[in-house]
């Protein structure tokens, strides 16, 4: 199945936005979550990445930036520390 990370920059209810990191081609969710945890640590588990379904269409005009879309990882906890809590629903504004 094919996958993408993206870094979130806002989330609710499940569903995320972000910017495009990578895909991840031919993997199953698990190596999929295992990369999303190995960026976050190479950039100082200072972003959550998230994996969604990777679908052609969410990135608006070959962008980088990605429409909402459901987090398969939901699961698992981010370390990346946010000012106003652990997830961006906490943030103000988002």
């Amino acid at each position: 199945m094919n996958f993408t990370l993206i870094q979130v920059t806002s989330s609710k209810d499940g569903m995320v936005k972000g910017v495009w990191v990578q895909h991840h081609v031919g993997g199953t969710l698990e190596t999929a979550t295992e990369a999303a945890i190995r960026t976050e640590a190479a950039n100082g588990n200072k972003q959550d990445i998230a994996v969604v379904t990777h679908d052609s269409t969410m990135c608006l005009n070959g962008a980088i930036r990605c429409t909402g879309t459901k987090r398969l990882d939901e699961k698992r906890i981010t370390v990346a520390p946010s000012p106003y809590g652990r997830w961006s629903d906490d943030w103000p504004n988002h």
